[in-house]
């Protein structure tokens, strides 16, 4: 599955696409010519089968939209506290003691760029990736270091105070973010939407041709592509390639942050 959902995104739509087309250009020509042998009065029985069918690909799907559709937002807006935590310490630093922005800056970046390269532009295992826990916790030992040198200044110990409350902050953010999985689809599920979506595409092909051969086309060959359609949709919000997109923005602005 991890394997399907690295393909691009135009090689998504396609075999979602194509598989029902296939089914539809084998079953429909052996109805049209007569060598699937059917009667007007098979619609009553064959045309129910089809619609229950679909409705209950319908209801599926859309549980599955929801729920994936749920967990890659909540990790986008995960990410988005997380830098935004990192912006607002930057922020604190250059306030409080300016001389020791720096030392913050070049651990944050570290460790920010092993973020981008180790948890999102691969799928790192819960917990996070070692060598990004590693750079995360070499900025925390700045920051524990910092705090203890501004806390000496009584000057400067109520502002020190807000700057490690943010680093507190941060540390919960990036925990909630490791240790909640991202969008997932469970085999099952695909495994039973896709049937039932190929089943509803199988029954309508099999429907008598009551009219022309041009209109029983025009329906099969209409039912087989929305369906392809709906499932690409699916694999496209779990794929990487839609995470990617998401997220560059993000990535982007951090960037910038850390190019000043």
């Amino acid at each position: 599955m991890d394997t399907f959902l690295g393909f691009p995104t135009w090689l998504i739509i396609g075999i979602c696409v194509l598989v029902p087309v296939v089914v539809c250009l084998i079953i429909v020509p052996l109805v049209t010519s007569g060598k699937y042998k059917t009667q007007a009065e098979d619609d009553s029985v064959i045309g129910p089968s089809a619609a229950f069918l679909g409705t209950a690909f319908t209801l599926l799907l859309a549980f599955v939209i929801v729920n994936v559709w749920s967990a890659e937002s909540a990790r986008e807006e995960a990410l988005f506290r997380e830098f935004s935590q990192v912006e607002d310490i930057m922020l604190e630093v250059s306030v409080i003691d300016p001389a020791m922005e720096k030392e913050f800056h070049d651990s944050l970046q570290t460790y920010v760029n092993s973020l981008i390269a180790k948890e999102i532009e691969v799928s790192p295992p819960i917990g996070g990736d070692d060598e990004t826990n590693n750079a995360f916790q070499s900025f925390l030992k700045v920051a524990d270091k910092s705090q203890v040198e501004l806390s000496a200044d009584k000057t400067k110990a109520t502002e020190a105070n807000g700057l490690f409350t943010e680093v507190q902050q941060l540390i919960s953010e990036r925990q909630t973010r490791v240790n909640s999985g991202g969008a997932h689809l469970d085999v099952i599920f695909v495994a039973i939407m896709a049937l039932l979506g190929l089943m509803t595409v199988i029954l309508v092909s099999l429907l008598p041709a009551t009219s022309s051969k041009k209109s029983k086309w025009v329906q099969s060959l209409s039912v087989a592509i929305t369906t392809g359609l709906i499932m690409s949709m699916v694999f496209y919000i779990s794929s990487v390639g839609y995470s990617h997109r998401a997220e560059q923005g993000q990535i982007e602005r951090i960037q910038e942050l850390f190019s000043k």
